[in-house]
């Protein structure tokens, strides 16, 4: 019995470090996307070549269209942990700090 509920403690550590991983890469494609507005805002006042300038613009619109996609992985990881923890709370220790964060990690992304 110990061998599958230290399966299911190693599975809910795989899961749960999925989702953050995911709310970590929203967080950098937010940070680029500030970033690249900033930059293509410079290049504009400093009247750089327009060739750039909508080079800079389509690096822009990619990163854009990533937080979407970001956000949706986010989401079906979510549902993927949180699914797992209903169907194994049994096999889980109540007061395990894996849950722990887990369920904290759930509550940090339905904020969102």
């Amino acid at each position: 019995m110990q061998s599958s509920s230290s399966s299911v403690e190693k599975q809910l550590e795989i899961l749960t470090k999925s989702l953050l991983r995911n709310q970590r890469d929203l967080g950098m494609y937010q940070q680029e996307e500030l970033q690249q507005c900033i930059r293509v805002d410079q290049m504009k006042s400093s009247g750089q070549d327009v060739h750039d300038i909508n080079k800079q613009l389509e690096v822009l619109q990619e990163t854009k269209q990533m937080i979407p996609l970001a956000q949706q992985r986010i989401q079906k990881c979510r549902l993927e942990l949180e699914n797992f923890i209903e169907n194994n709370r049994h096999s889980i220790e109540p007061n395990s700090s894996q849950l722990t964060k887990a369920v904290e990690l759930i509550k940090e992304c339905g904020e969102q």
